[in-house]
């Protein structure tokens, strides 16, 4: 158990030292919880089965056995869903902050993320229409002309299957001029 007085003590040399309470708050999160939030920060929301599927999966052996899904849901950088049970996301600061552990030097997807898009693709495939918009997101840094084609499918492809002349041109010539 850590005394207040400790961490009242750790923060202020913190913030003496320049850095910031968030960086404090942070250092507060045992590693395999922040290994986990790194996963977290790449969806807008993320359940039990999505964590317990595709991101413990990917951590360490001894981070999986650390950390869990009830794990998250203790965490002051995690916040439920408004109005959909069951779902949490990070909150703004703390997604932004993770996600930028996925950003490479150059600005390209590095190889690590488009492999993990590509398996959060499946698995949102696998969940049906309603989740079209999470497997675009995630199509986009795994198969970048594979989401171009995806996205003009569900732009236009009703109007396209219908057999409705032309569509398909005037919508990429929409799409483009964006």
């Amino acid at each position: 158990m850590i005394k207040m007085a400790t961490v009242v003590e750790q923060l202020i040399s913190r913030l003496k030292s320049g850095g910031t309470f968030e960086d404090f708050l942070k250092s507060l999160v045992p590693p395999a919880a922040q290994e986990l939030l790194k996963y977290c920060a790449l969806v807008r929301s993320f359940d039990k089965r999505l964590v317990d599927k595709v991101f413990l999966p990917e951590l360490s052996e001894t981070s999986r056995a650390q950390v869990k899904f009830e794990t998250l849901q203790e965490l002051a950088s995690v916040e439920p869903v408004p109005g959909v049970r069951g779902f949490y996301q990070l909150r703004e600061n703390a997604r932004a902050e993770y996600f930028k552990l996925w950003q490479v030097a150059d600005g390209a997807v590095s190889p690590e993320l488009r492999t993990l898009s590509e398996k959060l693709v499946a698995y949102y495939k696998k969940l049906g229409p309603q989740f079209d918009l999470d497997q675009l997101y995630h199509q986009i840094a795994a198969d970048p002309a594979k989401a171009e084609r995806q996205f003009l499918d569900l732009r236009c492809g009703r109007r396209i299957r219908s057999g409705e002349r032309g569509v398909r041109r005037r919508c990429v010539d929409r799409v483009d001029g964006l």
